[in-house]
């Protein structure tokens, strides 16, 4: 048949078991209604999810719905008879549950099991392992980048300004795709306010450094 469009019912309760009922009469009232597809069409894996391997999500519920927006039946016909059909003409019998929202809810002691296979409805457990934060930052060492240059006689020329101004400074020559050029850099310092001090010296310089940066 051409021009069949599919049209997802979904439950009106946040919470409930659901029991289909007879949908011949469904089918005789509109002529237009192909198909009614329930969990039982799906083939193979009726689930879906972001991840790899966790499908945990049914494309369509099978005997219960665990949040409003969940697909029971897809009605598949023409447009303008599966978008006509109101959800209560469906033969769906709900028993509403108390729904478990929020994050305290589905920890607690005895809440329902959104998923069997899902213990504590946590999906996944994880571990993380915290290292000594101030020995980390201890070795850090800081710099200013102040200038490159392709000319040595402008390296050298800033170099001894440095020197003169009693700042620390090493240089690294770097291949760039017009050639190589020396980065002339202020530091290493021990600390981020040494550094920070050496860049407001080097901008009374008259010079133009760039952020004060960790040495790689």
């Amino acid at each position: 048949m051409q021009n069949t469009a599919p049209s997802a019912v979904r439950p009106p309760h946040w919470s409930a078991t659901f029991t289909l009922g007879d949908l011949a009469p469904l089918h005789r009232k509109y002529p237009g209604l192909v198909k009614v597809l329930t969990a039982a069409d799906v083939p193979g894996n009726n689930g879906f999810g972001i991840y790899p391997d966790v499908k945990d999500q049914p494309a369509l519920a099978a005997g219960e719905v665990r949040y409003r927006g969940e697909a029971v039946v897809a009605l598949v016909g023409d447009y303008a008879t599966v978008f006509g059909i109101r959800d209560d003409e469906l033969p769906i019998r709900w028993q509403v549950r108390d729904p478990v929202q929020g994050f305290d809810a589905p920890l607690s002691p005895g809440a329902p099991q959104l998923h069997k296979d899902r213990p504590g409805n946590l999906l996944a457990r994880g571990y993380g392992a915290k290292g000594d934060a101030e020995a980390a930052l201890a070795g850090i060492e800081y710099i200013v980048p102040v200038a490159a240059f392709s000319d040595p006689e402008r390296v050298k020329e800033l170099t001894s300004r440095l020197a003169a101004a009693k700042l620390p400074y090493y240089t690294e020559p770097i291949a760039t795709a017009k050639g190589r050029v020396t980065r002339v850099r202020a530091g290493p310092f021990d600390s981020r306010e040494a550094a920070e001090k050496a860049h407001a010296k080097l901008k009374g310089l008259g010079l133009k450094p760039g952020n004060v940066t960790t040495k790689s």
